[in-house]
């Protein structure tokens, strides 16, 4: 295969198209294993196991060699210091699929806000449990205002002084509670804004696990390059918005936000800059993986500089950096060590989706009635250059104002105009999949529609098989245009998802038999198909559809975080449904339309 010219860090691109698979690091199956742990304290589990798994976790943290090359050069994973037979099985079974069952289940029974809660000073697994129980304590906030409103010494060994040691760590300490990507982009732009303004301000950049476009970000790393570091901090701990300086000294800061956001600067020489983005913007694994293989190049690599012996001979920029160990840049979004590393030094690097490929949005929630909102939706997408978008209502409402009669539904479709302002309407319906599988959609009216998305909602109770073939049997002819949420269903906001267990590769393999599409949707209340499914969507030829799921105009700005999700999941704008032109995007939609009108056919014969 010909190498593709890979495109420099300005572009946020690089050359395409090979995919390569996501591989599973060492350092994310200690992560799993460690809260394999904290979930089995919180059920009384044996002590034994739970500290077997603790075991397991920082072994494979220290471990020289990688879970995944082990496996691939058929070695037994119970000659590992600490890992036997189950655990051995786990590991593999991740880096298999990227998912290990056992903790999938745990997951399900003890809510993931219970495990953070366990971070949090003077809360046990027994603790934590209560708290949930007992006072309904759903997140770091709800534990806040509960130690505010003096609600928690009435819990036993919560007691006064315990009450004040939450509220104090919460209010000072870092992790209050994990922030959405999306929520923490005005703010990581306002102090941006605020820190240009800083005299002897060279270079100022977001890193960590905001630059690499996490859906979820535990801090905000920035770092800021002048000679005058002093001067630098000194300003930064002046910003509004600080609570609590958590620390500060010459040239670094951690402060606390009023949002409970914990954001550290660092200021760094211009002659480091470039490696010190590199080495703060992580990941570790992918950080890990470098100096490795700069070590295999006689070089030492650090947040200072790139080394030959006690020569600098890079360091300034990123691309120095990478271009030292004969790599072309990396994106940050690409930076787990999942094949990334092996993909830029043969110049195979995908040109990942951008913002500005997208030419329209599939799911925006409006009734065909709601003429104001609707132009609302559709003057929003025109000033983000939209060429369409899809008006979506739900079936149930619709098959009920009109009667389940394909006539009256037709006539409600003709309310809706063809185009706004330019902007292209397509009508869509969104169908539950029921527990067999088949949504209960009329084939007659299914036919009148450009898009049907259909959803898994009720019930949620069954096994990892039947939840499996249920979403299979959906992408049976007709196929609907977009399998919506396929691995996980509406949340509350405030509460935690309510994920269900499903066979993605299963899936993933039945949309591409019948040409369906697969959604991604940057619904900040949901767990959605992301980084660890996508891959295997763009390998299998199977379209993503991103979606900003939008009920108010406000929301379309979402699509952003759903675009940093597919980057994640090493897709292209090819591999993205909504980046085809309008007329591209009709033909396809045409193709499901028919499979309704077929099917309506049979029924007659």
């Amino acid at each position: 295969m010909a190498k593709a010219k890979a495109s420099g860090p300005d572009s946020n691109g690089a050359g395409t198209s090979k995919p390569f698979a996501p591989r599973r690091t060492n350092a994310e199956i200690a992560a799993r294993f460690e809260e394999i742990a904290k979930l089995l304290e919180t059920k009384n589990s044996n002590p034994f196991r739970v500290r077997a798994y603790r075991n397991a976790a920082r072994t494979l943290q220290r471990f020289g060699l990688e879970v995944c090359d082990l496996l691939a050069a058929n070695k037994t994973l119970t000659d590992i210091p600490d890992i036997g037979e189950d655990l051995a099985h786990h590991a593999a079974e991740f880096v298999a699929s990227g998912r290990i069952a056992l903790l999938d289940q745990l997951r399900r029974e003890v809510p993931s806000f219970v495990v953070e809660l366990m971070d949090l000073p003077g809360v046990g697994p027994k603790s934590a449990m209560r708290l949930w129980h007992e006072l309904a304590i759903h997140s770091a906030d709800d534990l806040h205002r509960a130690a505010l409103d003096h609600r928690l010494r009435g819990l036993g060994s919560f007691g006064l002084k315990l009450e004040r040691s939450i509220r104090t760590a919460l209010e000072t300490l870092p992790g209050h509670g994990r922030m959405d990507w999306e929520r923490a982009k005005p703010i990581a732009e306002a102090l941006i804004g605020y820190m240009a303004q800083a005299p002897g301000l060279e270079r100022i950049e977001t890193a960590g696990s905001f630059r690499r476009g996490m859906a979820k970000i535990g801090d905000l790393d920035l770092l800021a390059c002048s000679a005058s570091p002093s001067g630098i901090v000194e300003h930064f701990v002046r910003f509004g918005d600080v609570a609590h300086v958590f620390a500060a000294g010459p040239a670094r800061a951690s402060v606390v936000l009023a949002c409970g956001l914990q954001v550290d600067l660092r200021v760094v020489p211009a002659a480091s800059f470039g490696s010190a983005l590199q080495y703060f913007t992580g990941s570790k694994a992918h950080n890990i993986a470098l100096r490795r293989l700069a070590h295999q190049n006689g070089l030492k690599l650090s947040e200072y500089g790139v080394f030959r012996d006690k020569t600098r001979i890079a360091g300034s920029s990123e691309a120095s950096v990478y271009a030292a160990l004969n790599l072309v840049w990396i994106t940050p979004e690409l930076r787990e060590n999942r094949g990334e590393i092996e993909a830029a030094g043969d110049d195979l690097l995908p040109t990942l989706v951008e913002t500005r490929d997208i030419l329209g949005d599939l799911h925006l929630h409006a009734g065909f009635d709601e003429s104001e909102k609707i132009l609302a939706l559709a003057r929003a997408a025109k000033q983000r250059h939209y060429a369409y978008i899809g008006i979506i209502a739900p079936a149930e409402t619709l098959i009920e104002a009109c009667h389940s009669d394909p006539e009256s539904c037709a006539s409600l479709l003709k309310r809706l105009p063809d185009a706004i302002e330019g902007v292209a309407i397509l009508k869509g319906v969104e169908v539950d999949i029921p527990a067999n599988g088949r949504p209960a959609l009329p084939p007659a009216i299914g036919a009148l529609f450009d898009l049907v998305i259909a959803a898994v909602r009720d019930p949620m109770g069954l096994s990892r098989e039947d939840q499996t073939l249920r979403a299979i049997a959906a992408l049976d002819p007709p196929c609907p245009t977009i399998l919506s949420h396929p691995n996980a269903p509406h949340a509350h906001e405030s509460r935690q998802t309510a994920t269900y267990d499903v066979d993605m590769d299963r899936i993933v393999r039945a949309a591409a038999d019948h040409d369906g599409c697969l959604e991604l949707t940057a619904d900040p209340h949901r767990i959605d198909l992301g980084e660890s499914h996508c891959p295997s969507a763009r390998a299998q030829g199977v379209r993503v559809s991103l979606s900003s799921e939008a009920r108010e105009p406000d929301h379309l700005t979402r699509m952003e975080a759903a675009v940093l999700e597919a980057r994640r999941g090493w897709l292209e704008a090819s591999d993205v449904l909504n980046t085809m032109p309008l007329a591209d995007l009709r033909e396809r939609l045409a193709r499901h339309a028919h499979e309704y009108r077929l099917s309506l056919s049979d029924k007659l014969s």
